[in-house]
């Protein structure tokens, strides 16, 4: 495509659309665009579309005078489609957006880079629906697939909780009412009598951001406390009517319901809710234009989990967080309290299946890259939603994926970025091949294992001379090989490699193992009785 001559800056805009003229796919507004790469996985075999290129002075088509378009193009494709093999290209370059650079200038390894591409487009690694890479504050690596694109805003899940805690931060500093080891009820007086009077007077605002209320809450195996909050006539009620299970303070129950109540303390002690607060004091200093928030039944903003960011204004949050919460040199969160975030003050606890710390409302944990541990902290949404930042790399990564029936979307994501993005940055190579091993000298780690949280059966075999794993949570099994004393790697052609740890009890036999795909942690209890076979 050969760019118009012009005296003025020109953009263009790529639309492709079905027979039925729904469009499966248009890019940005993008300055002088000579072509595009299109995602893959848009086209459907034997189906017929169009397409055609849109030009403007600007980027916002809706309120320019100065536009045109070209006229459709049909086309069809075949009836089988191959996989397209990946080509690199830096990302585009948009007026008020990231700067960029490329793998080569920033010595990443491509290979790697197109190994992650081709696992993906092959539909190994599946559900994944971006991909940004940030080194040294330039965007390196920016993907999109299933239909998404960059001027879509994505569910971020659970990442909603890490921004409502960078308001908190704001607001902490700017209002000078917020004390963190204050008692909640002193922040909610309408529900001091829910929260006085009893043991649950005792919860501080503390607690409640570091998921340590106390309240029962069973949201990590059945999200039955979640649905019924968001469905309540008073959300912030149904939280606190939960009975008290544990002294606060004392343990780790994730909740959305505390999160939900954050907003409520913000909106108390600033007289704006949380999107009121957050489009004054993080989004609009950021350049955050397009969002959205939503809100529970009782019309509260769900600050736990109904944020939408596209994926280059999630980056944003991970290298404000970066660069110790200033945004080109402007102060926009207090340094204190991004230290105080990423923080783990809640480590290793029985109930946390991501990562080995939190925060305030920050998750912080390893990836490990051939043996070396490469700290990060992060925010994570269900389904595989990340702003991943790695301070000693100065590397931020995100991505996003479907969050509705993709169980194992955080493993793929956690995944692509300890087997791929990490060593590439890194410029490591592949792991080593592990030697062979005769399958029955571990027969002793077969068996049934069941979670400890829930009904979620594993089951570890021996056929034809090799060890496998098989667990619903996976599509298919997996190989395992001894890399260790008591551990082992595994080869899932679904979540990529990952690591089993066996823990053995004082008599030597096994009563647990963990399953460990890059920041995710699940524990299997060994089952009693014989083994049933595969």
């Amino acid at each position: 495509m050969l760019p118009v001559k012009s005296d003025i800056p020109l953009f263009y805009q790529v639309e492709i659309r079905d027979s039925n003229r729904n469009h499966v796919y248009r890019t940005e507004y993008v300055h002088d665009m000579t072509s595009v790469r299109l995602p893959p996985d848009i086209f459907r075999p034997g189906h017929s579309y169009q397409w055609r290129v849109r030009v403007a002075d600007g980027q916002d088509w809706r309120t320019l005078d100065n536009r045109s378009q070209s006229r459709w193009v049909s086309f069809s494709t075949s009836d089988q489609l191959d996989i397209c093999e990946y080509r690199y290209r830096p990302p585009e370059q948009i007026e008020g957006s990231w700067e960029v650079s490329s793998l080569k200038e920033q010595n990443i390894n491509l290979v790697r880079i197109q190994e992650m591409m081709h696992q993906i487009l092959s539909n190994n690694l599946k559900n994944i629906h971006s991909i940004l890479v940030i080194t040294n504050g330039r965007l390196v690596l920016e993907e999109y697939f299933s239909g998404d694109r960059g001027n879509l805003k994505h569910s971020v899940q659970s990442v909603t909780k890490s921004v409502t805690s960078i308001l908190i931060g704001i607001a902490k500093e700017r209002e000078g009412k917020i004390i963190l080891n204050g008692k909640l009820s002193s922040y909610l007086p309408e529900y001091k009598d829910l929260i006085s009077g009893n043991d649950k007077a005792e919860i501080t605002l503390d607690h409640v951001l570091t998921m340590r209320a106390g309240l029962e809450w069973n949201e990590m195996h059945a999200p039955s406390s979640l649905h019924e909050m968001i469905c309540s006539r008073d959300a912030i009620k149904y939280v606190l009517e939960q009975k008290l299970v544990d002294p606060p303070g004392k343990r780790f129950h994730y909740s959305t319901g505390l999160s939900t109540i954050l907003g409520r303390v913000l909106k108390n002690t600033t007289e704006m809710n949380a999107l009121q607060f957050a489009e004054k004091h993080l989004f609009k200093p950021l350049g955050i234009q397009d969002y959205f928030w939503g809100t529970t039944a009782d019309g509260s903003v769900s600050t736990g989990e109904a944020l939408y960011l596209r994926p280059r204004d999630m980056a944003k949050l991970g290298y404000l967080f970066l660069k110790k919460g200033t945004w080109h040199g402007k102060r926009i969160v207090p340094e204190d309290w991004v230290r105080e975030s990423i923080y783990p003050r809640v480590k290793d606890e029985k109930d946390m299946v991501s990562g080995t710390g939190y925060g305030y409302q920050w998750w912080s944990g390893p990836l490990k890259v051939q043996g070396r541990d490469i700290n990060a902290y992060y925010a994570a949404g269900h389904g595989g939603q990340y702003i991943v930042q790695i301070p000693k790399l100065d590397l931020i990564i995100v991505t996003t994926s479907a969050w509705k029936e993709n169980n194992a979307g955080d493993f793929r994501a956690g995944s692509i970025m300890e087997n791929y993005i990490v060593p590439a940055v890194l410029n490591v190579g592949p792991e080593k091949t592990l030697p062979s091993f005769d399958a029955e000298q571990y027969r002793y780690v077969t068996g049934k294992y069941r979670w400890k949280k829930g009904r979620l059966p594993l089951k570890i075999f021996i056929e034809n001379g090799k060890l496998f794993g098989q667990t619903v949570l996976f599509d298919g099994r997996f190989e395992m090989l001894p890399a260790g004393r008591d551990l082992f790697r595994c080869i899932s052609k679904d979540v990529g490699n990952f690591r089993i740890y066996v823990h053995k009890d004082k008599k030597g036999k096994i009563s647990s193992l963990d399953v460990v795909v890059a920041f995710n942690r699940i524990r299997f209890l060994k089952q009693k009785g014989f083994f049933w076979g595969n």
